[in-house]
């Protein structure tokens, strides 16, 4: 696959059917943004945070949870190793 100025985001685009969103802060609320994205998910939540600390994020990640969403965080473990935290490593 070419990269190019025009498609800066080639993979994400081969490899998801909908469409990417990229947001901006100071221009936009993005724990707005994220918060919102978090409470539509309805099957999985995969995401990476080196450090997860804002409450709202942190509500919404649990009332995904509460309602059936499985959530699972990835993160860099000891000697550099990949995994899922709450999950089987992929």
């Amino acid at each position: 696959m070419e990269i190019s100025p025009a498609d800066p985001l080639p993979v994400a685009r081969a490899v998801r059917a909908e469409p990417v969103e990229i947001h901006y802060a100071p221009e936009e609320d993005l724990e707005a943004i994220d918060v919102a994205i978090i409470g539509s998910a309805q099957n999985a939540i995969d995401m990476d945070a080196y450090v997860l600390s804002d409450r709202a994020m942190i509500r919404a990640i649990a009332a995904a949870g509460a309602r059936g969403v499985k959530v699972r965080q990835f993160k860099i473990a000891l000697h550099g190793r990949r995994c899922w935290a709450g999950g089987r490593n992929d």
